[in-house]
């Protein structure tokens, strides 16, 4: 794969490399992914099952809720596990390592993803709860203007997670690209280089983003369709209604999720190949900038 990593390229020339790469190799990716990138589509559709209205799999549950908790956690550890392999398998599409010189630092990369989002999770809830308690218990505010206070703490707290996580898209591709990279420099320099160019990549992801909200909408539309033809049909199902669905509908649901959850993959693939283009342009930016230092050192 024909890759030209190290270009200091503008916003819209990251987009269009990571395309380019991704269009001219496509027999290529397929080959090498299509084995993880199916076992993260049958794991995600397994999840997705799990939390979609249905009083059978819901009746199911709550009579085995033991094994139903152990059947959800395992899925959880095997999607982690596909993702890890995904991960490690475009690395090796990348840097040219083999998938097991890879596999380590995916295992630590998506290890502390599942941590931070863990402990973000906890400082969202955490933060909403406490200030909605604090508003009512010093009657700052009634109970509705209070529960509206933390949501709207809930999102300033996201934003500024955000502010802060986005340089860690830079060190988190450097650590898994670089072999030479140290892990401790995801939060360190690679932190630190990443939050020097912090603008660029928020420009950058912008507008993949706006890109990818049409694409990734229209390949969701088959699977939001039948979605909430289920939905509806579950509560009514509660209203005391007849089953409407036909007898194969629980199977069409799933092969809709599984196809649609295997493209999304995909589209991670590219925003992976995104990610890697934004990584080589900070690095030439990098370079650039410490030999005209050292020009002017020189000069002077």
């Amino acid at each position: 794969m024909e890759k030209d990593l190290y270009i200091n390229r503008s916003y819209s020339a990251c987009i269009k490399a990571a395309y380019v790469l991704f269009s001219s190799n496509m027999k290529t990716i397929l080959k090498r992914t299509w084995l993880p990138a199916l076992l993260c589509a049958i794991f995600f559709t397994a999840a997705f099952l799990f939390s979609i209205p249905d009083k059978n799999i819901h009746d199911l549950g709550m009579s085995h809720s033991n094994i139903t908790g152990s059947l959800m956690a395992f899925v959880y550890l095997l999607n982690f596990a596909a993702s890890t392999w995904l991960v490690a398998t475009v690395a090796s599409l990348l840097n040219g390592k083999t998938i097991k010189g890879n596999l380590f630092r995916s295992v630590m990369l998506t290890g502390i993803q599942l941590i931070l989002m863990i402990l973000y999770i906890f400082i969202i809830n955490f933060g909403s709860s406490f200030v909605t308690s604090f508003l009512i218990s010093s009657k700052l505010a009634t109970v509705p203007h209070a529960i509206i206070g933390g949501y709207v703490t809930a999102l300033v707290i996201l934003l500024l997670l955000f502010v802060f996580s986005l340089p860690f898209a830079f060190s988190t591709t450097r650590y898994i690209i670089d072999h030479e990279t140290k892990l401790s420099e995801v939060f360190s320099h690679g932190y630190k280089m990443g939050l020097r160019h912090w603008g660029y990549q928020f420009t950058t992801y912008f507008l993949a983003t706006l890109l990818l909200i049409v694409v990734t909408f229209i390949i969701l539309i088959p699977l939001l369709v039948i979605s909430m033809a289920q939905t509806f049909n579950q509560l009514g199902m509660l209203d005391g209604d007849a089953n409407g669905a036909p007898g194969y509908f629980f199977w069409l649901l799933t092969a809709t999720s599984l196809l649609t959850m295997y493209v999304i993959t995909y589209v991670v693939i590219w925003c992976l190949f995104l990610s890697y283009y934004i990584y080589g342009s900070i690095e030439t930016k990098e370079k650039n900038k410490k030999v005209k230092l050292k020009k002017q050192e020189n000069y002077e």
